[in-house]
């Protein structure tokens, strides 16, 4: 049974203009670059919302599905920080993902993860 890769990256301190951060069109580009980047296809259209409360989760979220899975990312204004999933049925280069945002977003920190997903992965317990 084939593993699927899901990459979490957390990165904070986003040095971009503030304007950006709440931008649908910036954040349509960087999620438009990332998937062209590691090579994926999107599936139907994104959903991008901007929450408003709480006051401590405030910024935009968007959901991307993509022919092998789906990208949520969420940006939160107050701490100049962001979350990014990506999880796919096909294999990607994280070390790609992680220059894609250090391009759009320039954080100072980045914290990534990818969890081997599926039957054979050694990650959890199937019943």
């Amino acid at each position: 049974m084939p593993i699927y890769p899901h990459m979490i990256v957390d990165a904070k301190e986003l040095n971009i203009e503030t304007s950006f951060k709440s931008n649908r069109q910036y954040v349509r580009l960087f999620i438009d670059t990332l998937i062209r980047e590691v090579n994926m296809k999107k599936w139907g259209r994104a959903q991008v919302q901007y929450l408003h409360e709480p006051a401590h989760l405030r910024g935009l979220s968007y959901s991307q599905m993509i022919t092998t899975s789906n990208i949520m990312l969420h940006i939160f204004e107050d701490d100049d920080s962001l979350c990014l999933d990506l999880f796919s049925c096909k294999n990607f280069d994280p070390s790609v993902v992680t220059a894609v945002v250090r391009r759009f977003f320039n954080p100072t920190q980045i914290s990534t993860q990818v969890i081997n997903r599926g039957f054979n992965s050694g990650f959890g317990d199937f019943i």
